[in-house]
């Protein structure tokens, strides 16, 4: 299975853009979430080719998907589920209750499950202070992004 465009579309808007380099607890990226490797180019980009690197980007999620996910999915849930892994990560997914709940479509489950993925490491250090310290709290962009991709999932979207 392939994420839909509407589901790329969805992903994009949840990562939001970004032309020049951005900085987090992660590392730097650009585009629509896009890490910057070593070796990459920092300079600032277009729509467009933030569009062409995040239907890359998005290739392993949807690896991660067919591999771990072992039951149908429809298309909104497929394209859920690789914006949740995008965001969290292969292994994170991996491990998670979530993935258990989606695998035995414990559907009450799932949503509370997927709403936990809401906490992020924030820079709380003066900038340019080293060593540098994150705090991890409760963002609540992610929460809004999980009750988004929740009702992407239940096909509760448009």
């Amino acid at each position: 299975m392939k994420t839909s465009p509407a589901g790329i579309d969805a992903i994009a808007t949840l990562e939001g853009f970004s032309a020049n380099p951005c900085r987090d607890a992660k590392g730097w990226s650009k585009g629509y979430g896009h890490f910057i490797r070593q070796g990459e180019s920092s300079a600032p980009i277009t729509r467009r080719q933030a569009r062409a690197l995040l239907e890359m980007d998005i290739r392993w999620a949807e690896h991660c998907v067919d591999t771990l996910v072992r039951v149908p999915l429809l298309q909104c849930q497929y394209d859920a589920v690789v914006s949740l892994v995008f965001n969290i990560g292969a292994s994170r997914f991996g491990r998670s209750v979530t993935l258990t709940r989606i695998n035995s479509h414990s559907n009450d489950a799932i949503r509370k499950e997927w709403s936990e993925f809401r906490l992020s490491s924030f820079l709380v250090s003066p900038s340019g202070v080293l060593p540098e310290v994150f705090e991890t709290r409760v963002n609540p962009v992610l929460v809004a992004r999980r009750k988004k991709e929740l009702a992407m999932y239940f096909g509760e979207v448009a």
